[in-house]
């Protein structure tokens, strides 16, 4: 009987452990008398590196947003008839691909998701004319979704240096404003080989 106990126990504590650094939307508490809905905040996986980032992107590209954002939920995006979160899609031009096997999208306008500000305030909206290298991963709805909820944003300011979204980990940031917009795309294409 113990021999069973112990193996169940060890079956429940390796489910627990394959969903820690999901990302999934949690509830916290924060219903109020004034603001009966709780507060919603989505639990973002971090990126300690860009070579981490180019692994987990089934394509690296890079451009500009433009102005203007659709509403949409994570359930539209992914063909479903369920909601989801709600996200934001964003007009973005494709100057180049980076990395990845899609060379078909340069020159193109493609749709991309965020998580929404209501949901994450940590990511800055994109804004129309911003450069930007993003780290993608394609919806069945043929938009694309941004690696680790907005994670895989690296902007290229008008002063040539770049930066992350204020939610990005710190060593991705400390990576990242250490780089040329050159050498972050030497380091993004030797990390998709």
């Amino acid at each position: 009987m113990r021999t069973k106990i112990v193996a169940f126990v060890s079956v429940v504590a390796a489910a627990g452990l394959l969903t820690v650094g999901c990302s999934s939307p949690t509830t916290t508490q924060g219903a109020t008398a004034r603001n009966p809905q709780p507060i919603v905040a989505a639990d973002r996986p971090e990126f300690e590196s860009i070579e981490r980032l180019a692994e987990r992107a089934s394509v690296v590209v890079s451009g500009h947003f433009l102005a203007g954002s659709a509403a949409a939920t994570e359930g539209e995006l992914n063909g479903g008839d369920w909601d989801g979160l709600p996200m934001e899609l964003w007009g973005f031009v494709v100057d180049y691909v980076v990395s990845g096997e899609n060379q078909s999208l340069a020159g193109t306008t493609i749709r991309v998701s965020q998580v929404s500000q209501e949901v994450d305030g940590g990511i800055r909206p994109a804004v129309g004319g911003v450069q930007a290298v993003l780290f993608l991963k394609p919806y069945p709805s043929g938009a694309y979704a941004i690696v680790g909820l907005g994670s895989g944003v690296i902007y290229v300011n008008q002063n040539g240096s770049l930066s992350v979204p204020d939610g990005a980990s710190k060593s991705l940031a400390k990576e990242v404003a250490r780089l040329t917009a050159a050498g972050a795309e030497q380091t993004i294409k030797k990390a998709a080989k």
